[in-house]
């Protein structure tokens, strides 16, 4: 599946590059979020390459009709939104309600005057309900196409919301390796990172929150004793769950490395590099960010069997997925950590998600709208 995607996604950067003259088209992403997440950033560099222009509407989710009035301003040809639910789920309980009455209107007034796109990063926020809010449905429901990031999260898009597959294309997660420092040897990684130089390391990076399902695993590596030191880093939610999981950690015999603090680009670059092998065990899930960024890095990667909806580029041999935490999930694991971090195995996914490539498919099916 990849080398198909790739080839025929790189032949539209091709067309794409040798056109000399491209029409400029305007795109506004909607809220700006850079502060939270480097895809838009990573985005919006890729599609002005190819002639796009990209502006980014102000996340002052206060403000009342903030869609229609940034579109009044700019006059973008769509309106692309990304986390939709930023637009009603801040401030007080009165003001969510007021905030789910006008963004309802801003919607209906904006799609009356240009097209507008969605991508799914999530249909639900982390952690809470399994329930696909009804403004979200709705966004997606209202929208004239929306990207998905896998064949199975189109198919979940479709039962989940109604929506018609004819209206949701497929359209890569672009690699976020691309934001990160150079990847170091392993053992100049541990050693800026006070790691054990000669032990095998499983990473769990990102925010450290309930939703991650890190609890159960660090009951399981405390019971288990797997010889396996499970290194997890990242901003904490709050210090009561902090607390929580080093109360776990103590009980580990050393075996467990906690580091709930942010993580600069550098520091990451590190964890990625000094690692054997990258896990993760969400209890619920549409797309990856991190696992997509740990298997550009050339780390194995152990993923939940329960989520099919984030494409690793499978079948591959450096993807191990499982169905619960027991003496099967610690065969892979000691399987994943022998293999170890191998840049070069991940040539190929790289250059399927490349900004250039997710760039190129977006833009087509922009100008398909516009056409």
């Amino acid at each position: 599946m990849i080398d198909r995607d790739k080839n025929d996604a790189l032949g539209l950067v091709d067309v794409w590059l040798a056109k000399e003259q491209r029409t400029l088209l305007t795109t506004a992403f909607a809220p700006d979020y850079r502060a939270g997440n480097p895809y838009q950033a990573l985005l919006a560099r890729a599609l002005e390459n190819l002639g796009v222009k990209v502006e980014f509407f102000s996340p002052k989710y206060n403000r009342f009709l903030p869609l229609s009035r940034d579109c009044q301003t700019s006059g973008p040809d769509i309106l692309h939104v990304h986390w939709p639910e930023h637009y009603f789920k801040h401030g007080s309980a009165f003001q969510k309600r007021i905030s789910r009455i006008g963004y309802s209107l801003d919607l209906k007034i904006v799609h009356a005057t240009r097209k507008l796109v969605v991508t799914a990063h999530n249909l639900t926020a982390h952690g809470e309900s399994k329930v696909v809010d009804p403004l979200v449905a709705r966004t997606f429901g209202m929208a004239d196409l929306v990207f998905a990031h896998s064949e199975q999260a189109k198919i979940e898009i479709e039962r989940r919301c109604g929506i018609s597959g004819e209206r949701i294309e497929v359209i890569p997660h672009g690699d976020l390796l691309a934001l990160l420092p150079p990847l170091v040897e392993p053992a100049i990684a541990r050693e800026r990172l006070q790691l054990p130089a000669g032990n095998k390391l499983a990473l769990v990076f990102g925010r450290i929150a309930p939703y991650k399902g890190i609890e159960e695993l660090l009951t399981f590596w405390n019971r288990s004793r797997l010889g396996v030191n499970l290194v997890i880093v990242g901003d904490s939610v709050g210090p009561d769950f902090t607390q929580r999981l080093s109360n776990l950690a103590n009980d580990s015999k050393s075996q467990i490395i906690l580091r709930a603090k942010r993580v600069s680009d550098e520091d990451l670059a590190l964890y990625l590099a000094a690692a054997d092998c990258a896990l993760f065990n969400y209890p619920s899930l549409l797309t990856s960010g991190s696992a997509v960024l740990a298997r550009s890095a050339g780390l194995p990667i152990l993923f939940p069997s329960w989520l099919p909806t984030v494409d690793l580029g499978e079948p591959s041999p450096r993807v191990f997925r499982f169905d619960q935490l027991d003496k099967v999930f610690a065969e892979l694991l000691y399987r994943a950590v022998d293999l170890s971090r191998d840049y070069a195995s991940a040539a190929d996914w790289r250059s399927a998600i490349r900004w250039e490539v997710v760039a190129a498919k977006t833009v087509e099916a922009y100008r398909s709208l516009l056409s």
